[in-house]
């Protein structure tokens, strides 16, 4: 039997963002799936995908912060798994993301 002195956390779901040909965003930067799937919801919502101020992904999900408009980000989930004490069943319903909301 193992013995865990911590929580173990495992990650077992992650976004994969396929941007559909018909709507294509003029991408600066680089970013992730998660990042790049939260840029397109955002793009999409706001009807930019044009990037008409040019910013980078990650100049985009910035403003988007600063704005308030965190409903964007909850797009891009990641899915984990934990184990305590010496259980070894995972519970999916944890997720990697600690996001408070504000109105």
């Amino acid at each position: 039997m193992q013995i865990l002195r911590e929580p173990k956390i495992t990650l077992i779901a992650r976004p994969e963002f396929l941007e559909p040909a018909h709507m294509a965003v003029q991408w600066k930067g680089e970013g992730t799936g998660g990042e790049r799937l939260a840029e397109f919801a955002g793009r999409v919502c706001y009807m930019s995908q044009k990037n008409p101020a040019s910013r980078t992904t990650r100049d985009y999900l910035e403003n988007i912060k600063k704005q308030g408009h965190g409903s964007v980000l909850e797009h891009a989930v990641y899915w984990c798994g934990t184990a305590r004490g010496s259980a070894t069943a995972s519970s999916a319903s944890a997720t990697c993301m600690n996001r408070r909301r504000t109105s």
